[in-house]
């Protein structure tokens, strides 16, 4: 005859498998948290924004933008901490950036003003807000460059930068390389360097404003009431809502959110 199972055992069995589903959704980043981490997806975001936002800069129109493809790289400082984001952003797929980078000679960079650009921004460093784009990437190029000079990523250990200022790769076997000039350079120099610029950060204040200041990047309810904005259009945009399950910016969304935000009437 076989053995009834207690109430006590169906019930801990339906939180179980309760749990096991709970636990299965991904976990909202937030754009930044509590150390000043900046998510992948929020500095997407900017990238997007800037692109279609700004007027000055064309204005990329609604469809173009959702057409996009981004491949976002970390640069750390030489002590781990994340430094910056380098995202790379075209009509077409990308794939391995460093590969996608090599592939289009230089006539066609030149040639071909809306195939690619690439954004830099901080991320972790949040004692400064950062944006950059350029076209074409020149700092893409020589990023793949040095990464091919090396033996190919086999041999990349990781990126690293003295903050909002050199870069270079760093090479399995703990060599320095500069992504501009190709020198190595000695990890004593990086540190140096990179402590001088910790060094002249004397302002307690500057990471909790520069948080401010970033998360005023996403909801206009966190800026600092400092002078008049210049859009005084209000705006919040939910990050994690528009973040996919990988933790990438979902960009048709995110460029369907900032039309409807910022750019329509």
């Amino acid at each position: 005859m076989p053995k009834r199972i207690s109430l006590f055992a169906l019930f801990s069995l339906v939180l179980f498998l309760t749990a096991c589903q709970q636990s299965a959704e991904p976990t909202p980043i937030p754009p930044v948290d509590a150390n000043g981490n900046i998510s992948v997806a929020a500095s997407q975001f900017i990238s997007l924004r800037f692109l279609m936002a700004d007027r000055d800069f064309g204005g990329m129109e609604l469809a173009k933008a959702q057409s996009l493809y981004m491949e976002t790289l970390l640069i750390e400082d030489i002590n781990g901490q994340n430094s910056d984001y380098w995202t790379l952003v075209s009509p077409v797929p990308i794939g391995n950036p460093y590969e996608f980078v090599l592939s289009i000679d230089s006539d066609e960079r030149q040639e071909d003003s809306e195939r690619i650009w690439a954004m830099t921004m901080g991320a972790k460093d949040i004692y400064y807000v950062f944006t950059s784009a350029t076209n074409p990437p020149l700092v893409f190029i020589d990023l793949a460059r040095t990464v091919q000079s090396i033996g190919g990523e086999d041999n990349l250990k990781r990126l690293v930068a003295v903050p909002s200022s050199s870069f270079y790769v760093e090479t399995t076997e703990g060599i320095f390389i500069g992504i501009r000039d190709g020198q190595m350079v000695s990890i004593e120099e990086i540190q140096e360097d990179t402590q001088d610029y910790y060094n002249r950060l004397t302002d307690s204040s500057a990471f909790s404003r520069n948080s401010q200041e970033w998360l005023c990047q996403f909801d206009r309810s966190e800026c600092a009431i400092r002078f008049p904005p210049l859009d005084p259009k209000p705006y919040n945009f939910d990050i994690a809502a528009l973040t996919k399950a990988d933790g990438t910016l979902d960009i048709p969304a995110a460029a369907a959110e900032i039309q409807r935000q910022l750019i329509d009437p």
